[in-house]
């Protein structure tokens, strides 16, 4: 076998674990267990609130839109009654002016 086979034969080799390692993992994990987990609910609650904000000021200024959308149809549909009523006082008054 090659220098390599050999020095990854030695890295992956079983290393018996140093004494005590089970009782400190196991009490580590004890202590993880009952520590609050408040750091991680207070980022969800943050969350929560930003996106109702978002939605709460997205709802109004789609509402703006909308209000936008409807005077400008009110605001072009009297430009076209307007148009309308001026073409059919230039179609009166037009006959009239030639004849004078």
């Amino acid at each position: 076998m090659n220098q390599f086979e050999d020095q990854l034969r030695d890295a992956l080799r079983r290393v018996p674990p140093p004494a005590g390692f089970v009782e400190r993992t196991l009490a580590r994990a004890a202590q993880e267990q009952r520590a609050p987990r408040r750091a991680i609910r207070f980022p969800r609650y943050v969350a929560a609130l930003a996106a109702s904000l978002a939605l709460v000021f997205g709802g109004l200024r789609y509402q703006e839109y909308r209000q936008g959308q409807q005077a400008k149809e009110q605001l072009m549909t009297a430009l076209r009654i307007t148009g309308s009523q001026l073409h059919q006082v230039q179609q009166k008054v037009a006959p009239a002016g030639p004849e004078r």
